[in-house]
């Protein structure tokens, strides 16, 4: 299932300028689904986990926090039956 590019990823950055890495991913061709701003300084998210990487080097460059919450979806979902006894 990696090779189709279903699996996504729930995460969560906190930080100031976030609108700032809205742009920076917009710009990398990134794509989102589910944004949430849960307060001033709080982004959640779900990406593709292919793209997880970038966005954690991203926002380790410009100093926001970011914390993965995990595989989202049915692909994730088929992944959790699969590895059932």
């Amino acid at each position: 299932m990696r090779g189709l590019g279903l699996m996504k990823t729930a995460f969560q950055v906190q930080g100031l300028n976030l609108e700032r890495l809205l742009n920076l991913l917009k710009k990398e061709e990134v794509p989102l689904w589910h944004l949430r701003r849960t307060d001033g300084r709080t982004l959640e998210a779900v990406c593709r986990a292919g793209d997880e990487p970038a966005i954690r080097a991203l926002c380790e460059e410009k100093g926001w926090r970011y914390a993965p919450r995990g595989p989202v979806g049915l692909a994730a979902l088929l992944q959790r039956l699969r590895k059932r006894p």
